[in-house]
């Protein structure tokens, strides 16, 4: 998220580029190799669900699901979080088997 971020359930978040953020997500497992730390575990986490603002035109689970791809893509996070506004089955079965039909151990 932009700053200031905002808690995961409230509205109006607005999303930093996908670029940014494998950018952070690269540079944290380069910290963390460079202390030592090889079983430092990285949580990759979208609010793509929610964002009311993005660099890209896509809103919504395809939003999340894009930028999870993204994210796993770039061989980085050990986990992948999705934020979902309810605790509605049907979007997070459907986020988890779009990332699950490229990374089947996700």
């Amino acid at each position: 998220q932009v700053m200031p971020k905002r808690c995961g359930h409230i509205a109006g978040k607005a999303l930093i580029s996908a670029d940014e953020f494998v950018g952070k997500l690269k540079m944290m497992r380069n910290a963390a190799d460079d202390l030592g730390h090889k079983d430092f575990v990285i949580i990759a986490r979208t609010d793509g669900v929610s964002a009311t603002e993005a660099p890209e035109t896509k809103r919504g689970i395809q939003l999340a699901i894009d930028r999870g791809l993204r994210y796993m893509d770039s061989g980085v996070p050990d986990l992948l979080w999705c934020e979902f506004p309810t605790a509605e089955r049907g979007p997070t079965e459907q986020f988890c088997s779009e990332i699950r039909k490229r990374f089947p151990g996700a």
